[in-house]
């Protein structure tokens, strides 16, 4: 009906905006699905569902085999002329799995938000690869590698601050990472490296040596759709408020601090919460609150 084609046109254009908006799928299609929506594909053969449908694929070989007998009675059941050939049957076959009405649709969807002529140089392994996570992380994932990262110029020219963050996250395990992903993209697989910044800013103010405290207690904060990651300045709040002084001690805190923090951020945090509350009346409460806080939902 009506509502099923307009859903596969939907899906269509949800693979265009993954190009556009350097997203990936959660899940992996195959190469041919790729050639077959890049056009790139005219006809095909038994050999093309391999990969695709093994399933089909063995079963197709076995119908090429099969006594003449046996492959009337198939030709009767499926109610298909006498003249039909094994090898008209099989070609029929691969065509309705790798042809299908519903995959016209699926290239309406994605082709009238990404015209054919702008992809006529991508291959279909380049698409795939953009928008399926096809690369294995299980190992260690490199944040400085995979993002461009940017530091607003408040942290930029504070190093004891950049090296103590780094190297947090340098040293967050695997599943820590995929946690810092999710906490700060909203999706644990990484971006193809270098299509996307990481924003880090301090956007929080203290002002005397109270506020400076429950600075201390603040969590770090994240906006999934700018994939800006906001930090308390835990630097200036260990100094101001006493709690540690110029030298090795202050570094040392202030990645066990900022460690600590980061890691209960993107664990624990599992609401939405914003960093300020309201007073009576409407009015903004203290510049900073010990309120855990979350990531920001989605723009």
């Amino acid at each position: 009906g009506e509502l099923l084609r307009s859903r596969y046109r939907a899906f269509g254009k949800v693979l265009a905006l993954a190009i556009t908006n350097h997203c990936k799928l959660s899940f992996v299609l195959p190469v041919m699905f790729f050639k077959i929506l890049l056009r790139r594909k005219a006809s095909f053969a038994l050999d093309d569902l391999r990969g695709f449908d093994n399933a089909l694929h063995a079963s197709m070989k076995k119908c090429l085999k099969m006594r003449p007998i046996q492959f009337a009675s198939l030709k009767e059941v499926e109610g298909l002329p006498d003249s039909f050939t094994r090898e008209e049957y099989v070609s029929s076959q691969v065509s309705a799995a790798l042809c299908p009405l519903a995959m016209e649709e699926v290239r309406a969807g994605f082709e009238s938000m990404a015209p054919a002529e702008l992809l006529r140089d991508v291959s279909a392994s380049e698409l795939r690869q953009t928008i399926c996570p096809t690369e294995s992380h299980s190992g260690s994932i490199n944040i400085r590698h995979i993002f461009d990262v940017i530091m607003e110029d408040e942290m930029a020219e504070c190093t004891a601050f950049v090296e103590a963050f780094w190297h947090v996250v340098d040293g967050l395990s695997p599943e820590e990472k995929k946690m810092f992903l999710l906490f700060v993209t909203g999706i644990e697989t990484p971006p193809e490296p270098g299509t996307e910044q990481l924003v880090i800013q301090l956007p929080f103010s203290a002002f005397s040596q109270d506020e400076y405290v429950s600075m201390l207690s603040m969590l770090p904060q994240a906006h999934t759709c700018t994939n800006t990651l906001e930090l308390p300045n835990y630097h200036e709040a260990l100094l101001e408020s006493g709690r540690a002084t110029e030298g090795s001690d202050l570094n040392a805190a202030l990645r066990r601090l900022l460690g600590e923090k980061l890691r209960l951020a993107i664990s624990e945090t599992s609401g939405y919460e914003l960093d300020g509350g309201f007073a009576e009346g409407g009015a903004p409460s203290s510049p900073v609150t010990p309120q855990a806080a979350a990531a920001v939902p989605p723009l």
